[in-house]
């Protein structure tokens, strides 16, 4: 009996300590990144893609290797127009915004997709169009990822 209850007693006590809640130590905070793509157009159909990177959290980040950050942009039948790859990523300061890599093409008319993907990061899909208005490729995306605003730029928040 006594063995039972002390088997009983020591069985509560291995199920209490693993579902305890385990709480981080003060002053550790764990990254929180997010990608923050700027897209833009200085001239007609010459669009500029930069890729950003946010670190969300209230730590300073270290480079991180092998981090395999890709973007890459479809066309509206799925064909891949161009690809773009970051093996590591850099140094992010707390709030900051970093952006590794700038990338200019040429789109005609039509709707694109850029889907970012990375190890650790949230994955994000943009949506963006070509647009010809009097004759003049125009860029037509979401105003939170037009920067800068240009005369070749379309705010469109269906996008």
């Amino acid at each position: 009996m006594k063995k039972t209850f002390l088997f009983t007693i020591l069985v509560l006590l291995l199920v209490f300590s693993a579902c305890s809640q385990k709480t981080p130590e003060p002053g550790v905070e764990t990254s929180a990144f997010e990608f923050e793509p700027k897209l833009t157009m200085h001239e007609p159909g010459k669009v500029v893609l930069k890729l950003g990177i946010t670190n969300t959290s209230n730590a300073d980040q270290t480079k991180g290797e092998d981090a395999d950050i890709r973007a890459v942009v479809t066309d509206e039948d799925g064909e891949i127009r161009n690809q773009m790859t970051i093996v590591d990523r850099p140094e992010i300061s707390a709030g900051e915004t970093v952006f590794p890599l700038t990338y200019e093409a040429i789109y005609d008319m039509g709707s694109y997709t850029m889907s970012i993907t990375g190890e650790g990061v949230q994955p994000l899909s943009v949506s963006f169009e070509i647009r010809e208005i009097d004759g003049t490729l125009n860029l037509a995306a979401h105003p939170g990822y037009i920067d800068p605003h240009t005369g070749f730029t379309i705010d469109d928040s269906d996008l």
